[in-house]
Order: C-alpha cells, then sequence, then structure tokens
C-alpha cells in the first residue's frame, strides 16, 4: 500500500499538505522593462500533494492578470505596454487540493529603462585666473 502514497511519505510519519505562506522577502523581478520574469521562492514544508500558486497581478494600465501555476516565477508575456518601472501589485497564495494559507501581497516595480538621450544639453564654462597659479578652466553641464 506504500506505493499509493507516492515518494518521500513516511507510512509513520505525519503528512504536512498545508502550505506555508509564501514569503513575500523572496520576490524578485529580474529581466529588461519590456520583458521580465517575477519569481520568489516556492514553499517546501509540503511533503504529500502538489503545490500549486495563484497569483494575481495588478497595475494601472490593464486589466488585473490572475495566473494559477506550479512554477515559482512568472513571465511578464501579457503585459506588452507596460512603461518602465511601473508599479505592480502581486498577490500570491500557495494552495494544495487540501488547503491554503492567507494570501500575501507586494507591491514591486517592473524594471527601468536605460536613459533616454538628452533632449536639451547645455553646456556652462567658468573662467578662472589667478596669477600664482595655472588658469582653471571648470566645465559644467546639464541635461
Amino acid at each position: 500500500m506504500w506505493w499509493l502514497l507516492g515518494k518521500g511519505v513516511d507510512l509513520f510519519g505525519d503528512a504536512n499538505v498545508i502550505p506555508e505562506a509564501v514569503s513575500t522577502s523572496s520576490f524578485r523581478v529580474e529581466g529588461q522593462y519590456n520583458s521580465f520574469y517575477i519569481t520568489w521562492s516556492p514553499v517546501k514544508n509540503v511533503n504529500y500533494g502538489q503545490v500549486f500558486y495563484e497569483l494575481k497581478i495588478s497595475h494601472a494600465y490593464k486589466r488585473d492578470i490572475i495566473v494559477e501555476t506550479t512554477d515559482s516565477h512568472w513571465k511578464s508575456e501579457d503585459l506588452d505596454d507596460l512603461p518602465p518601472f511601473s508599479p505592480l501589485t502581486i498577490s500570491i497564495r500557495a494552495l494544495t487540493y487540501w488547503g491554503a494559507p492567507p494570501q500575501v501581497t507586494i507591491l514591486l516595480h517592473s524594471p527601468p529603462s536605460i536613459p533616454s538621450a538628452p533632449t536639451n544639453p547645455r553646456v556652462f564654462v567658468s573662467y578662472s585666473r589667478n596669477p600664482l597659479k595655472d588658469d582653471q578652466f571648470d566645465v559644467y553641464y546639464m541635461t
């Protein structure tokens, strides 16, 4: 009968089927502003059954995105027109067929973009003459 329970389950031990909450400190945003991953550390306390993640991503530019996955990452395929460094409210809940902990929410930002070229550059030159030292030029620029 042990073969029905699956690998790693101790017949004489306790089966843990209710996952812990996902740690908010484990969330990362990796990649470029137009193609990035949201990653988190997987829940490790379940020793029987499959852990699923219910992920909700909210932002001001489109509809909310709701995903169920068994992976501990999500790729930003549905956010093509999201501006760089946009705020993202991410809610996640780990769950199994037997139960789930409370949902956790974190505010992250999409990756920033590279700076654009200056549109109105200005240069200032300051000249100072000191008879005891060499002439000195200071150059400042503003974008």
